[in-house]
């Protein structure tokens, strides 16, 4: 997994208060000149989005809203949003470029250092634990797979077998009593003028 932290904070000095917040904590950051530079660095992998409000007024968020929606199923990675701190309500268009982009946790400015680093390292971890279950999902699909190519096989060759030696073989559904037989067995079954359902009385 890659576990960067990408920031977009085009005004001020937040980009740069925050890249070295985190640098001195471990956390590796890298910071977006536009939401197209940010787009691209997702593509390649991140553990988690930090960007300000303003950065989603000054540019249209359409584009990443579709990334986030194009992201695996298996995926949901998570915008740390530095909200502008103003007591003035959120215009529905400002709600709704939020709700765009999914999994957003909203900080409120000012901040202490220490709630944004709280935010970051719990969203890191959620990232984590989404990669660990895509890889037990990968892990599980490929069990399935064999498993399922093996019983394909030995009942290929079961039926090799069978026909071979002139045999016959079927399987009853106890609820319907229906006989889908093999083709060696429908073959017996029609020359000896044999069931082809059987009552549900006689079934044990």
């Amino acid at each position: 997994m890659d576990d960067r932290v990408l920031i977009l904070a085009p005004r001020g000095r937040d980009a740069a208060i925050a890249s070295d917040l985190l640098g001195r904590n471990d956390i590796v950051a890298y910071v977006c000149r536009d939401q197209m530079d940010l787009i691209a660095e997702l593509a390649k992998g991140a553990g988690a989005v930090m960007l300000t409000e303003e950065a989603l007024a000054t540019e249209e968020v359409a584009p990443l809203a579709e990334w986030v929606a194009a992201q695996p199923n298996w995926a949901d990675i998570q915008f740390v949003v530095l909200a502008n701190g103003t007591r003035t309500p959120r215009t529905p268009r400002a709600t709704q470029r939020l709700t765009d982009l999914g999994n957003v946790l909203l900080l409120e400015r000012p901040l202490h250092a220490e709630a944004m680093l709280g935010a970051i390292r719990s969203a890191l971890t959620a990232r984590r634990r989404q990669y660990e279950l895509r890889d037990v999902a990968v892990t599980l699909e490929r069990a399935v797979l064999d498993r399922t190519s093996e019983l394909r096989t030995a009942r290929e060759s079961l039926e090799i077998a069978l026909e071979a030696a002139g045999m016959g073989s079927w399987d009853i559904d106890l609820t319907t009593g229906e006989i889908p037989a093999y083709a060696a067995a429908r073959r017996d079954l029609w020359l000896s003028g044999g069931p082809t359902r059987l009552d549900h009385g006689n079934v044990p």
